[in-house]
């Protein structure tokens, strides 16, 4: 199987159907966000919580419950979307759909999952902290403003993608535009928003989030410049961490046999080739997009296994 016959030498999503291929952290953000606008629908009619209809009550960001403890909200506002705004839900998703599958096919499905969510904590602190600090809030005693919506992680999306492909054509219906222009407007917007937000000390009248914008370009950025990789961080630190197993905790009481069991790292686990051959191609696409030093721990592990069963296999034949 040549290089072209590969997953990953086809970019085109028409060769894909929706719930199969490639591209699955982004479809699953899709249809997770859909799924609970429905639900919000659904429930906008229902008893409300402090305030609020319930999913925005107990899920959006609202920063004054994070002294609360309710911290979930940094993140679970991106999953919720205006119930009175369709607009609102559609064009975050034709974002996400048109540009995240590139980034995801870059970077990895899991790699891909971090960085979202760490865009959307990134604009949940920038537009938290706009309402929380003193200096910048409407009035003393005043509410703070709540939050729901993707557009901080799609913003993110936005702003790593012009930075990786600048010249990528966009169509914005009557004309065409090249990715580096949206996200250079984007950020513009957004900048002096936040800079007049801070210096009027007031809720923007536009009602639109722009610190959970600005947050999220601001990850976008920091994430091409600073070269950061997440999923090898996360590797990093969990490598750390003591690991339980129910045969460990028998074996420390003085039950069961007293004999090693080797317990091949999930990377090692030997299941069927064509499950090993799917892994190893999706390993060999992010190398080949990102280079060697994007790869964690696991994806090396993959491809050295992969080798050893293709040398062994040729050598049998």
């Amino acid at each position: 199987m040549g290089f072209e016959d590969r997953d990953y030498a086809w970019g085109s999503p028409s060769r894909r159907v929706f719930l199969g291929g490639g591209n699955r952290a982004v479809k699953a953000i899709i249809a997770i966000c859909a799924a609970i606008f429905v639900l919000q629908l659904l429930t906008q009619r229902a008893p409300q919580i402090y305030g609020e209809p319930p999913l925005r009550g107990l899920f959006g960001l609202d920063p004054s419950f994070l002294a609360l403890g309710q911290v979930w909200r940094l993140v679970t506002y991106g999953f919720l979307h205006d119930e009175g705004q369709l607009l609102h839900i559609v064009f975050n998703m034709l974002w996400l759909w048109g540009l995240g599958q590139s980034v995801e096919s870059r970077v990895g499905s899991r790699e891909f999952v971090l960085f979202y969510l760490a865009a959307l904590l990134s604009g949940g602190l920038v537009f938290s902290a706009l309402e929380l600090i003193p200096a910048f809030s409407p009035g003393a005693g005043a509410a703070t403003a709540t939050c729901v919506g993707a557009s901080g992680a799609v913003m993110g999306v936005i702003m790593l993608s012009a930075l990786w492909d600048p010249h990528r054509p966009i169509s914005l219906i009557f004309i065409t535009v090249p990715l580096w222009l949206i996200a250079t407007v984007y950020g513009v917007i957004e900048t002096f928003a936040v800079l007049s937000r801070i210096g009027a000390g007031r809720v923007a009248a536009d009602g639109v989030a722009h610190g959970a914008h600005f947050g999220g370009l601001l990850l976008g950025w920091a994430y091409y410049k600073l070269q950061w990789n997440f999923e090898g961080g996360l590797d990093r630190v969990t490598g750390r961490l003591p690991r339980f197993t129910f045969s460990g905790l028998k074996r420390s009481v003085g039950a069961g046999p007293k004999v090693r069991i080797h317990r091949p790292d999930a990377a090692e686990d030997d299941g069927d080739g064509d499950d090993l051959e799917r892994r190893a191609d999706a390993v060999l696409a992010k190398l080949h997009a990102s280079g060697e030093s994007s790869l964690t721990r696991r994806e090396r592990a993959t491809l050295k296994l992969y080798s050893e069963r293709a040398r062994a296999k040729r050598e049998r034949g």
